[in-house]
């Protein structure tokens, strides 16, 4: 058995300067447009109207 002293040591979360830059908002925008371009385009049929489809394309 492990005790609390024995266990390793919590990971030190990263400093701000070191965590990866996100992209722009433009540039996440045009990902998800290319996304769901080609989700419709292979697939002809959308579907049902359930919340999963209607959640993506709403």
């Amino acid at each position: 058995m492990t005790t609390p002293a024995q266990a390793a040591p919590a990971a030190v979360p990263p400093r701000l300067g070191d965590a990866p830059q996100l992209p722009s908002r433009s540039e996440a925008v045009a990902v998800l447009g290319r996304v769901a371009d080609h989700w419709t385009a292979a697939r002809p049929d959308p579907g049902d109207n359930g919340w999963a489809n209607a959640t993506f394309f709403g």
